[in-house]
Order: C-alpha cells, then structure tokens, then sequence
C-alpha cells in the first residue's frame, strides 16, 4: 500500500508505483488526500480518496478521524507493507496510517534531507533517503533503518530543455530577449518575512532590469487567498507581474531566467533538470535572507542550509545586504555554468531509484 499527501512525496511515489506494477512485483493500492491524489490520478493511478482534514498535533477530534479513517483502510486492503511520503508539520493520512500499521513493515519515502515526522507517535521502520547527506541527518532524527534510494521522479531524463523552454514563454507571452524571474511559492504567506522576501526580491530584481518580468508560481497545497495576496502586494509595488499557471514544473523551470524561492524542494527538480540538460539552464536562488523565514526552515529541517546550496549546486542568500549582489552574480553565465558543472559532478544517478526501493522491500518480505 503507498500513500501520500504532499505533492512532492506523490510525485516520488507515482514513479515507484508505476514501476513495481510494470514489473508485476507487487500489486499496488493507492490511498492519498489532495494534493497527491490529483498526481496520482493524473498520472493514471487508480487512488482511495483520504478527505479527512490535516490534523493539528493539539486537536484531539481531528487525530482520532485520522486514526479511524486510516485502520478502515488498512482492514480494506490487508496490505503485505506499507510505503508513505512524508509532509509536516501537521499530520494526516501518512502518519495515521504508519501508527495504525501495527506489524506489518512499514516505510517512508524522503524527499527532503533529513525530514521525520513523528507524527502520532510512531515512526517509519525504514527510510528511503535521496544521497549519502540526508541518510546521515536523518539518522540524527530518528531510529530507524535508512537506505540510500536516490530520487524517483527524476528517473526519467529530460532533453527537451530548449522546447520547455519555448513553452513556457509562449505561454507567458514572453520574448526570449525578456529576463524573468519566477518565484516558486510555498504555504508561508502566515509568516510576514514570506511577503518581504518577495517583495525584495523582485524589486532588486527589476532595478537590474529594467523590462524584466516576473511570475509567481502558488504552491499546490498555497491557498487562493495566500496567492491573491502576493498578486496585489506585487501590482501595488508597480511590479510587471503574474501568476505562472504552466502544467508542469518542469516548464517553468527552463522558462525563467532566474529561479527563487524560500526553501521548496523544487530546487532538486532544477538541479536534475540542469543535470540533464547539454548546457546550462537558468539559476537557482534559495532565499533565507528574512529572520522568521530562516527560523521556519531551520524548525523544520534542523538544518542551517540547503544541501544542494552546500554542494554548490544552487546557492543560498542568507542576508539582505547580500541579495542584490547575489542575483546580479546568477544572471551571469559563469555562476550558471559552475553550478550547471557542479550538479552533472555530485548529484546522485537518480535512474535505479525505484528498483532499489522494490528490491529492499521484497527482500524484507522475503525474509
């Protein structure tokens, strides 16, 4: 049984599931909420819908329809193991599912370095980690066997940068010519550094160009209402701004010429897109320059910066008196063929990822 609920997670899991369902290894059933479930399905898996809220870990009413919701399923389907993604800082159907789960082996699938949820008070038996570096932070976190999978949604190589590319400007309306910044929202707009940062960003931004234009690409699980209000803070600041609404991420990836963002994972998703690509693709900035954004990250992550920031693979701005300096240095073609060097030197081969989660798991059942 897989499960998920964030979409980075679903994105991870679609290609594990429809990996083991080719090769006949096992026989898959899906249970997911939104936003996963609409990944799943749209990647053409069948998927038990999971409505029941995110649970707070101090609202008893919402944890005990968790609990219940996730031993129904687990009654249903019998399941010989249980494979979860992992999301927080709230709880729902991975972490309901993982204490109900009783004796049958359970795992995680980590799409971020050194992320554990403890959930309703138990953890995976065994995680699925990205490299080397998440597999020692996560054992820092949690007792727990970890192995070294690599990352599953980036199994498939892209080549048509340069059509992605084409895309997304074609949708945007954009000239090649034009320099964009698009800015990769995450559910932070509670925390006022969120907005700042923003704001800063694309201002330090358009003074260096003067007929650039920015997008802003809402987060999957960021509400209507947090993305109106990046919108109307962008349009009173005089910014030539709009929201980026391409299918895939992947487009808005190529499509821009500088990527931001605070701490979402989709730097990873550039940093195998830039991997694969024949020459260097735009730059990628993580933003932690804001004193409440920076707290948030190192509270969920337990780290001080990005790891693929530490590799030299994507680059961090850590103060304010060092952004403007920091996007001039990305827009140059010397920061982007470094960075695009470093990701083809250190990032892990992500192609046997899948395999190597179905091998560890049969293994265990055979055992």
């Amino acid at each position: 049984m897989i499960s998920a609920r964030d979409p980075g997670a679903a994105h991870h899991l679609c290609e594990i599931a429809h990996h083991v369902i080719g090769s006949g290894q096992f026989v898959v059933d899906i249970a997911a909420s939104p936003p996963a479930s609409e990944i799943f399905r749209n990647s053409g898996l069948e998927v038990r819908h999971f409505f029941n809220p995110r649970a707070s870990f101090d609202i008893p009413l919402g944890k005990a329809a968790a609990l219940a919701a996730a031993k129904q399923f687990l009654d249903d389907v019998r399941p010989d193991a249980l494979l979860v993604g992992l999301s927080g800082p709230d709880c729902g159907i991975d972490e309901a599912l993982i204490a109900q789960a009783g004796p049958i082996p359970t795992y995680a699938y980590q799409d971020f370095w050194g992320d554990v949820n403890p959930g309703f008070g138990l953890t995976p038996a065994t995680y699925f980690v990205l490299d080397e570096e998440a597999a020692a932070l996560t054992t820092l976190q949690v007792r727990a066997n970890i192995a070294v999978a690599g990352s599953a949604r980036h199994c498939r190589v892209f080549r048509e940068h340069a059509e992605m590319r084409r895309r997304s400007r074609t949708a945007w309306g954009v000239p090649n010519n034009t320099e964009v910044l698009v800015f990769f929202g995450q559910p932070l707009a509670h925390i006022d550094g969120y907005l700042k940062t923003i704001a800063e960003t694309a201002s330090a931004f358009c003074k260096q160009f003067g007929s650039a234009a920015v997008f802003y690409r809402p987060h999957p699980k960021e509400s209507f209402d947090s993305c109106k209000r990046v919108m109307v803070m962008l349009t009173d600041l005089g910014m030539p701004a709009a929201v980026d609404e391409s299918i895939r991420i992947e487009d808005s990836l190529c499509g821009g010429d500088l990527n931001c963002t605070c701490f979402s994972s989709c730097g990873l998703d550039f940093a195998y897109l830039n991997r694969s690509s024949s020459t260097p693709l735009a730059s990628m900035l993580y933003l932690l320059h804001e004193d409440d954004i920076r707290n948030c990250f190192r509270q969920m992550s337990k780290l001080d910066d990005i790891p693929l920031s530490a590799s030299g693979i994507t680059t961090t701005v850590h103060s304010p008196a060092t952004l403007q300096c920091s996007l001039e240095n990305a827009m140059t073609s010397a920061f982007r063929a470094e960075r695009w060097l470093a990701a083809k030197r250190k990032l892990m081969c992500p192609e046997n990822a899948a395999q190597t989660v179905a091998r560890i798991i049969q293994q265990d059942l055979a055992r």
